[in-house]
């Protein structure tokens, strides 16, 4: 059984307007909205619970809630959080400022998940390896998270780049070196001091990392929005947990 996500078209009062700007969808809104719906069809429903970290506004809230008993749409930022519980209040969805790579989470980790979900989060968070170690314990045994992280190496990383000089005048502010390294493949790490763009982060360690955990496993890797590692601008993955931890 998977995902039936909400239609824009047929549910427009639950969709933010960010999405919905005017009753025309701009390229980039509708390319947002398509990943959301994508992503939402690699998550089964289980009737338990659910929680999405790195939340912000909420954009795939109204789906969870059609589908679990509880969701916790978690996120360290107030103002993402306010604008969530603005347009997506529903009777079993619950809001909560949290850093998930902090040390200790008392209210996160008092619950466990069905699914954690985490979409275009990692790459942001300085220490990502402790926020993923801190999600894979508040999966329940068997539990599933879903990780959604932007492909910024090969040609992904070249269009993109390409595509943010015409759009906003500048790229992400590479080092030349760093940069055709990346573009070429290489797994070389880089300094990432800039955490607020997606620069040199590389998906691939994502995976590396994951593998190393034994009791975790990894069910799925794709692409978006063309299945192709070399092509797709996002990589989905799906891994499960198999005893408790």
């Amino acid at each position: 059984m998977k995902f039936i996500p909400v239609k824009l078209k047929e549910n427009p009062n639950e969709i933010h307007s960010y999405i919905k700007s005017s009753n025309k969808i701009k390229i980039a809104n509708y390319f947002h909205w398509m990943a959301i719906k994508y992503a939402a069809n690699l998550v089964e429903p289980s009737g338990g619970m659910v929680t999405e970290i790195g939340c912000g506004e909420g954009y795939l809230i109204p789906t969870l809630s059609k589908h679990f008993d509880k969701v916790v749409g978690v996120d360290k930022s107030e103002k993402m959080l306010n604008s969530a519980k603005k347009f997506f209040h529903f009777a079993n969805v619950f809001y909560l400022i949290d850093n998930i790579a902090a040390p200790h989470h008392l209210q996160l980790i008092e619950e466990r998940y069905n699914w954690v979900i985490c979409l275009e989060t990692l790459e942001h968070i300085p220490q990502w390896d402790i926020a993923l170690n801190n999600m894979f314990r508040m999966l329940l045994p068997g539990g599933r998270i879903l990780l959604s992280i932007p492909v910024e190496i090969g040609f992904p990383l070249l269009i993109k780049e390409i595509a943010r000089y015409f759009s906003y005048g500048k790229g992400s502010g590479w080092q030349w070196n760093n940069f055709i390294r990346k573009v070429i493949g290489s797994k070389r790490k880089i300094n990432r001091e800039n955490y607020g763009s997606h620069m040199g982060f590389d998906y691939r360690e994502v995976i590396d990392f994951i593998n190393k955990i034994p009791y975790i496993k990894i069910n799925h890797i794709s692409f978006f929005p063309i299945n192709s590692k070399y092509f797709g601008l996002r990589v989905y993955i799906v891994a499960q947990k198999n005893k408790p931890g």
